[in-house]
């Protein structure tokens, strides 16, 4: 028997920018908001991709312009081999069954005045997934899978704690049987223990359903738990990406270096290679030339402050753009021990 072609990366973004117009005062000149400045990424089928970096570096803006909630200045977006850039809104309409999101709070995603049963119905009826006399079953099935008891079909979001308001996001997700999900901080609002707790439902629903994850998050401690790759962007730009045990264990930009030495440790005495970083995170209504980071960089030449630095292949799957890089990263790697 032949083996089945491998089949394609699922979700695509190539040289995607975004900006917005800021609000200014009266009579002040108009402004940009940098959002997006060349951004590629590549989600394959059953992966779970990491997108990493401080609030503000563009990692929401990016999972939303991926999912066509936004709309692209320029780039291109592919979803299983097709180009959905500019898909009219009833072919978005059908794909948003394979493509499907769980916001960060899990209160504001839902609608004060539905109960659970009407948020989930709601979502069966307007996507025809089942006859409407198999929605009741259909609810009772969802609420199972997240973990919720069948009681809880009739209440309303404030009767519910927020891990167990996130448990309903996913169950609304999930009621269209996607193909991949973006997870904007999915997580963050949460206590540690319901994190695991999310989390390992997540991983669950990965195994079972064969679904694809984009995980947004700041925290490098739960992308390495639960994502296989990660990409480190920083003001609008990626800076690094590959594996995450070779890119938190060996990271090859100053950047990711220094959310590792941010990130906390089980063991207080673990020796830790640190970057002496300084100042805050540039406005993105002026971004500064060359390397957006060079200003924080203590490493930073004048080559960082006038070029961009290009996206270089690192090798085992790793890519960082960072003037300093050399082959191997050697001139790199020892400059932070």
């Amino acid at each position: 028997m032949t083996p089945p072609a491998p089949r394609g990366p699922l979700l695509e973004g190539f040289n995607l920018t975004k900006t917005f117009e800021a609000r200014r005062r009266m009579g002040a000149p108009r402004a940009r908001v940098h959002a997006l400045d060349d951004v590629s990424l590549t989600v394959a089928y059953r992966e779970t991709l990491g997108l990493v970096g401080e609030s503000g570096c563009g990692k929401s803006t990016a999972g939303r312009t991926l999912l066509r909630l936004l709309e692209p200045d320029a780039g291109s977006i592919w979803f299983d081999g097709e180009d959905i850039t500019h898909a009219v809104p009833r072919h978005m309409r059908a794909l948003r069954k394979r493509l499907q999101i769980i916001f960060q709070d899990p209160y504001a995603s839902l609608d004060p005045r539905m109960t659970v049963y009407e948020t989930l119905a709601e979502v069966l009826r307007v996507h025809n997934v089942c006859p409407r006399r198999e929605i009741p079953a259909r609810v009772a099935e969802l609420l199972d899978t997240v973990g919720l008891p069948p009681s809880a079909a009739g209440r309303y979001p404030h009767a519910f704690s927020g891990g167990q308001r996130q448990r309903i996001g996913i169950a609304r997700s999930l009621s269209v049987a996607p193909d991949l999900i973006v997870a904007d901080e999915a997580v963050s609002a949460l206590d540690v223990s319901i994190q695991a707790q999310i989390l390992e439902l997540l991983a669950r629903l990965r195994e079972k359903r064969g679904l694809s994850y984009l995980f947004i998050s700041h925290d490098l401690g739960v992308v390495r738990y639960f994502c296989q790759r990660a990409v480190v962007m920083y003001l609008g730009r990626i800076v690094e990406s590959g594996p995450v045990a070779a890119l938190f264990d060996a990271p090859l930009h100053p950047y990711t270096r220094m959310l590792r030495q941010a990130s906390p440790v089980p063991d207080p005495v673990q020796a830790r290679a640190t970057v002496q970083v300084t100042g805050e995170v540039p406005s993105p209504l002026a971004p500064p030339p060359g390397c957006h980071f060079h200003p924080r960089c203590p490493l930073a030449t004048a080559i960082c402050r006038q070029e961009r630095p290009a996206m270089r292949d690192a090798g085992g799957g790793r890519l960082v753009a960072c003037h300093l890089y050399r082959e191997e990263g050697k001139e790199g790697q020892a400059s932070f021990s």
